[in-house]
C-alpha cells in the first residue's frame, strides 16, 4: 500500500491514509476532495452523510474531520471495507461501515434523511444512475440535500424527473456533478 493520500482539512487535517495498490482502484483524489469541501463547507457540520462506493473511506474521513455528525460508509468489495476500516481506525473515528453492494444499502437505508449523498462508483457503470433513480423514488435525500457524483468528463447521464443538475466541476479527466431535488417554486 502507498502512503500517498491524506485528509485535506479539519481535525484530521494532514492525516496520511492508507491506499490500494491496485490498478481497478481509484480514490477520489486529494485536490478533487479539496473542491468539493470548498464548495459545501458551510453544509457540512452536522450532517448525514451516505458515501455510496466508499474505497478507501477518504471521502468519508473528509466529512468526519470536518464536523459530520452521522457518516455511512458502504462498498461491496470486502477489500474496500477492510481498508476503509483500517483507515478509520487511525484517525481513531467510529463509523458506519457496511458491506453490501449498493442496491441493497439503499433499500437498507431507506429510513434516513441525507444531507449528502456520494457517489463515485466504477467510471464505467451504470450503478450511479440507477443509485439516484432509487433515491429519488425514495426520501433519503433531505429537500435541500445534494448528491454529489463523480464521473468522468463528458460521461452523459439521465436524471430522475425530480432530481436537477445544479453544477459541474471538471478537473482534468474528472467531473464532479452537483444534483438536489427539484424545488417545488
Amino acid at each position: 500500500m502507498r502512503l500517498d493520500m491524506r485528509i485535506v482539512a479539519g481535525k484530521h487535517r494532514g492525516m496520511v491514509l492508507y491506499e490500494f495498490d491496485a490498478d481497478n482502484i481509484r480514490p477520489t483524489i486529494d485536490r478533487v476532495r479539496e473542491s468539493i469541501f470548498n464548495k459545501i463547507q458551510f453544509g457540512v457540520t452536522g450532517s448525514v452523510v451516505l458515501d455510496l462506493f466508499c474505497g478507501t473511506g477518504a471521502v468519508s474521513l473528509e466529512f468526519l474531520s470536518r464536523g459530520a455528525e452521522r457518516v455511512v460508509s458502504v462498498d461491496s468489495d470486502p477489500r474496500s471495507i477492510a481498508l476503509t476500516r483500517k483507515n478509520f481506525a487511525k484517525a481513531k473515528e467510529h463509523g458506519e461501515i457496511l458491506q453490501l453492494d449498493y442496491m441493497t444499502a439503499l433499500d437498507r437505508l431507506n429510513g434516513i434523511k441525507f444531507d449528502y449523498i456520494f457517489l463515485d462508483p466504477p467510471y464505467d457503470s451504470d450503478m450511479a444512475e440507477l443509485a439516484m433513480s432509487m433515491v429519488s423514488k425514495s426520501s433519503m435525500l433531505q429537500d435541500d440535500g445534494i448528491i454529489i457524483y463523480e464521473h468522468l468528463v463528458g460521461k452523459e447521464f439521465n436524471l430522475p424527473a425530480n432530481l436537477e443538475l445544479i453544477d459541474e466541476k471538471k478537473y482534468g479527466t474528472v467531473a464532479v456533478s452537483y444534483i438536489r431535488n427539484k424545488s417545488n417554486d
